[in-house]
């Protein structure tokens, strides 16, 4: 069943060429053909919302951008009736949770309220003009990371139906996954893939809410440009011939010699923090990486505030408190929490529902998120997972000096983590791999 729903990411039904070049003349005032020197009718990847074309610029298309005539491009295009079935779902959804809602056991629930919540980003993901937007803000928000980039928004060519973007190269990163730890970059990924997270959530307040392995790339790059690939190309192929030469093999890992870095597409879902909500997520896992149970909870209580429909908040509480005791007890989390962290978050999620806590919209699609990034990070590299990563850095942003050397955090991170009133102390672990992940 998970590899059926996984073709829905890139392989979901296309729409056919002639709805194609109606709806890049509607959205452009231009044929397909004025635009676009090479156009491939097979898309590349057709998903839930759109599907996807490779397509180079015409003269035309290049003096609209400012790009130079035959730039390789992606063109994105919204498939036919979209918009339709999702506000046609919707409306459905929301007269079923307008009956439930009078029920007395699932009034606490606010379904209307979560269906809302939940309606937004899926209508701001069928604008493709928004997506253009979030590709252009994220950009930004990433200018200095190397490691990290998205597809750029050829404007004037971006309308509610059709995106014109850079094409981007490179491997999915499930091909990386499914070599499981110890394999080539994977420990890099994995670091990657948490510095990302961090960024997003405590730099920018703007996270990618759509981060699964269909929407992330991986590209692998020679440090030093050109002139480093001349010279790894000489030192290789020094290295090989001594090793003919003394009957050993010689030739270097291909981690000595390139570096890894991402490509994140598909940026239509988005979710934005406010500094209150960054703040709960920082206090949250800074009482996951003390295993505090009670301060999970209670930290998990503040994100509705004066809103939260627990009616037991002292219960919540305290059975949280006791599944975190029993299970350091069992010596789940062994290892600074690397191993399990997953399932700790996903069965604090079980409690939250079993004692009606109510979450916003925004912040459960961050904690999925994260689940998410923990899935992949962890089958990656368990000692670098999404989730350990990001307790150790709310550690070590209090922990010292010796703390600070046992993340993969940049300043900016560090910089903008809240102090609490509890001192934290932990020791951190020296890690090479993190010098040349992030700004490399």
């Amino acid at each position: 069943l998970c590899q059926e729903l996984e073709r829905l990411h890139s392989s979901a039904p296309a729409h056919e060429a002639w709805f194609t070049d109606a709806a890049i003349e509607e959205a452009f005032g231009f044929r397909r053909r004025e635009l676009f020197e090479e156009f491939d009718a097979r898309p590349v990847a057709s998903g839930s919302i759109g599907q996807v074309h490779r397509a180079t610029l015409s003269k035309v298309g290049a003096r609209l951008t400012g790009a130079a005539p035959g730039t390789r491009v992606a063109v994105k295009v919204r498939h036919p009736g979209v918009c339709d079935s999702i506000e046609r779902d919707f409306a459905l959804m929301q007269a079923a949770a307008a009956m439930l809602g009078r029920l007395p056991g699932l009034a606490h629930l606010r379904l209307g309220e979560s269906l809302e919540q939940f309606a937004a980003p899926l209508r701001e993901q069928v604008d493709l003009g928004r997506e253009a937007y979030y590709l252009h803000q994220f950009n930004y928000n990433f200018r200095d990371v190397a490691a990290v980039s998205f597809p750029v928004p050829h404007y004037p060519l971006v309308a509610p139906g059709v995106l014109v973007e850079s094409f981007e190269e490179g491997r999915h990163i499930s091909a990386y996954v499914a070599q499981g730890p110890g394999a080539p970059f994977n420990s890099t990924l994995a670091i990657i893939g948490a510095q990302t997270m961090l960024h997003m959530m405590i730099v920018d307040s703007l996270v990618h809410a759509d981060l699964h392995p269909g929407n992330i790339l991986v590209r692998l790059h020679t440090l030093g440009g050109r002139a480093g690939e001349r010279l790894v190309r000489g030192v290789r192929g020094a290295l090989r011939r001594a090793g003919a030469v003394l009957k050993v093999d010689l030739d270097p890992p291909a981690e000595w010699l390139t570096q890894p870095r991402i490509v994140l597409l598909d940026a239509g879902m988005a979710t934005s923090l406010s500094a209150e909500d960054g703040r709960n997520m920082c206090g949250l896992f800074d009482c996951f990486s003390r295993l505090d149970g009670r301060g999970v909870a209670e930290w998990i209580l503040r994100f509705s505030d004066d809103q939260q429909s627990c009616a037991d908040p002292e219960a919540f509480k305290r059975e949280v408190e006791e599944n975190f005791r029993a299970n350091a007890e069992a010596d789940m989390y062994a290892h600074g929490n690397e191993s399990n962290g997953a399932e700790a978050l996903a069965h604090v999620l079980d409690l939250c529902r079993a004692h009606r806590v109510n979450l916003p919209g925004h912040i459960c699609a961050t904690v999925v998120t994260t689940l998410v990034l923990e899935g992949w990070s962890h089958d990656l590299d368990p000692a670098h997972s999404t989730l350990a990563e990001v307790q150790r850095v709310v550690a070590a942003a209090r922990g010292g000096w010796r703390a600070w050397l046992g993340t993969v955090a940049d300043a900016n991170v560090l910089q903008r983590i809240p102090s609490f009133d509890e001192p934290v102390a932990t020791g951190g672990k020296w890690d090479p791999a993190r010098l040349f992940s992030w700004n490399h």
